[in-house]
């Protein structure tokens, strides 16, 4: 593949300072099929392609700083002798780098006579604007105009390789799911003022409700009442994100709007209907379970079809799994398992803000459960471009990369990623030095002052950097170490004895901040920042902490709490931390997919992902099994009580890993058999 027939183009006379949707088009015909058909194309900020009016593909990844993903889509089972379109819809939403809208494609058809055809974005290719969409806004469509976009030949904007959108880079992980997902019910039927007042609707409002919930020509039937708009509150099952979909049949000027989050002034989509039927997809994902959907400025019946998203998410497949006699704990860890696809996006689309925190996530969790080292190297990477591209001061989130660089380490026992990443690693602690202050030794935040979690977690990673480095053979990397250390004596300075904790930092007169975390003490144990005649007042902050202790909260804090109960043997805080997670949010955490096969399992990595310790915490359970993945292939457990005084651990592990029991206080009590053998899964 060769993309230098091909070109950026854009809308002529469009300088795309602003949100922008414009469609392409190429005809083409062909006399006989080819045997084989590859497209290849990219766009800032996203596209959605048709080929021969059949919707193919969205995209693409999010750009790095220095480089632009494009997707690759087998395109043979599409074309047709005859006449050929493609057509691709772009929306310019200022998500990616380069500040302007922008597309490029290239088709290589490749025929049986071992011929080849190319057909690439030029000015051959047709744009226009697309009338219907709002200029400016993300997603209003007003398909009450009736006039078709005004084609013109598109302008060529850069080269392949232009100076606009740096180098093309092939996408490194599979383009995301294109899945069907219907609602389960209509919740709630409202009827809203114009000043704002909702109430029940009147019996007989909506006839047929239920149709809505089935893929059949049959119409849910909704009558206008006047003075009131109308609002169907519809439940997915589950929280699921993509594009909402829908057909009905309206007069024309009807309004609908659709929110995630049932806001009034807050709407991902708003379309205005034609006369007669409407269909439409969704070109702005949306994310939760329920949505809201509310018509406007009602005439007459609606006769509404279907209302579906088509979920677009990474293509997950889990190897992992769990099962225990408390079925809380099995509930919760299906949850995870689905919180966890869905957080995926992160990395993917650009109306998703990017969270190094949640990039940790997906690093530990994807692999543990799915095995994804695609999507674990691509989260990473893209952690370090985003915040080596930024020229700001340091925060906490900033040395997360480091930390999932260990993780990928431990769960693979390769290091191939380390190498690869390995210089940016140097580069983000090489700049953090750069930004300690030396009078306190400590990193400077932007009011000048410092703060303790940045400060422990800068400490952290270079302990980490350090250890990588010298496993990997690198040289050159001992300043590591000696920074290191200095930062541990000046963090020693943030102690307050009369709380018995550190302080949260320093303020512009670098004096002590008087407020207290439990993070602080978390991060301080797991990276050996405590003086041993403090260690008792530390646990003490993690295991039983006092009122004036901020708890952790957010994804990276609680597993960082939950590394450091692991630490100290606590294994039923462990899970009841799971619990109360699961108690508050109907959604609970991730943190299942952690705690549980190293707690309820007692599967622990004892390093390069070879060699397993097999510990279950049993007290309150009286059977689990399940599933972790590896790179050789899937470990199993199976433990259970056969009496009061026997427990029974059933293993299974591919050839290269071995697993060994190890004795813990909930196992001293029983008579333990443990049986292990060889499995041929890979």
């Amino acid at each position: 593949m060769n993309w230098q027939s091909a070109r950026w183009i854009w809308l002529e006379g469009d300088d795309s300072k602003e949100c922008r949707h414009v469609v392409f088009q190429r005809d083409f015909r062909l006399d006989e099929l080819p045997v084989a058909a590859v497209l290849y194309l990219s766009a800032d900020s996203s596209y959605r392609l048709r080929i021969n009016g059949q919707w193919s593909a969205d995209g693409p990844a999010r750009f790095f700083s220095d480089s632009c993903f494009f997707d690759t889509v087998d395109c043979s089972h599409l074309l047709r002798c005859g006449l050929n379109r493609l057509e691709s819809d772009v929306l310019f939403s200022g998500a990616n780098t380069a500040g302007c809208g922008g597309f490029i494609a290239l088709l290589e058809m490749t025929f049986a006579d071992g011929s080849l055809d190319v057909i690439a974005t030029d000015p051959s290719w047709r744009a226009a604007a697309i009338p219907q969409y709002a200029a400016g806004e993300t997603e209003v469509f007003d398909n009450s105009i009736q006039s078709a976009p005004v084609f013109a030949p598109a302008q060529v904007v850069s080269d392949a390789d232009g100076s606009v959108w740096q180098k093309l880079v092939p996408r490194p992980t599979p383009m995301l799911t294109r899945r069907e997902a219907l609602i389960r019910r209509v919740k709630e039927v409202k009827i809203i003022s114009e000043d704002g007042r909702s109430l029940t609707a009147p019996a007989g409002t909506v006839e047929n409700i239920q149709h809505l919930v089935y893929p059949d020509d049959r119409c849910a039937v909704i009558h206008p009442i006047e003075g009131f708009n109308l609002q169907l509150c519809c439940d997915g099952g589950v929280e699921n994100t993509g594009f909402w979909n829908f057909v009905l049949c309206s007069p024309a000027g009807t309004v609908i709007e659709i929110s995630v989050d049932g806001s009034e002034d807050k709407h991902p989509l708003r379309y205005i209907c034609r006369e007669g039927w409407n269909r439409y997809t969704a070109t702005v994902r949306s994310r939760g379970r329920y949505v809201f959907v509310t018509f406007r400025n009602m005439t007459g019946d609606i006769r509404f079809q279907s209302l579906r998203l088509v979920e677009s998410t990474y293509p997950l497949i889990p190897c992992g799994e769990f099962r225990s006699s408390d079925r809380i704990f099995d509930e919760i860890y299906e949850e995870n398992l689905h919180q966890l696809k869905l957080s995926m996006l992160d990395v993917f689309s650009g109306k998703n803000g990017f969270s190094a925190e949640n990039c940790r996530n997906e690093v530990l969790f994807a692999l543990s459960c799915c095995g994804a080292e695609d999507l674990a190297g691509h989260s990473i990477a893209f952690a370090f471009d985003r915040i080596l591209a930024g020229d700001g001061l340091f925060s906490a989130s900033d040395f997360l990369p480091v930390f999932s660089l260990a993780d990928i380490f431990r769960e693979l026992g390769t290091l191939e990623f380390c190498q690869r990443l390995y210089p940016q690693v140097v580069r983000l602690l090489e700049r953090a030095k750069t930004q300690i202050n030396p009078a306190s030794g400590l990193l400077k935040n932007a009011s000048g002052g410092s703060d303790t979690n940045s400060n422990l977690l800068f400490k952290g990673a270079l302990d980490w950097a350090w250890t990588l480095g010298d496993t990997a053979g690198v040289q050159g990397i001992n300043w590591m170490k000696e920074t290191a250390q200095n930062l541990s004596c000046a963090i020693l300075s943030l102690w307050d004895d009369r709380h018995l904790s550190y302080c949260t930092g320093l303020d512009e007169k670098q004096e002590h901040i008087p407020v207290f975390s439990v993070l602080s003490s978390v991060l301080a144990l797991l990276f050996d920042v405590i003086p041993e005649n403090r260690r008792s007042s530390v646990c003490a902050n993690i295991i039983s902490p006092h009122s004036e202790l901020e708890k952790v909260s957010g994804c990276s804090g609680t597993l960082f709490l939950l590394e450091a109960l692991e630490k100290l043997g606590m294994h039923d805080l462990m899970t009841e931390r799971i619990r109360s997670e699961k108690s508050v949010s109907e959604s609970g955490s991730a943190f299942s997919l952690y705690t549980f096969p190293l707690v309820l399992l007692g599967l622990k990595n004892n390093g390069r992902s070879l060699s397993f310790t097999v510990s279950p915490f049993v007290r309150e359970l009286e059977y689990a099994s399940g599933t972790r993945w590896t790179p050789c292939g899937p470990v199993h457990v199976n433990w259970r009580k056969t009496s009061e005084q026997t427990l029974v651990i059933d293993c299974c592990a591919p050839a290269g890993v071995t697993l060994q029991y190890q004795e813990n206080v909930s196992l001293r009590e029983y008579n333990v058999e443990f049986n292990c053998i060889e499995s041929e899964e890979v």
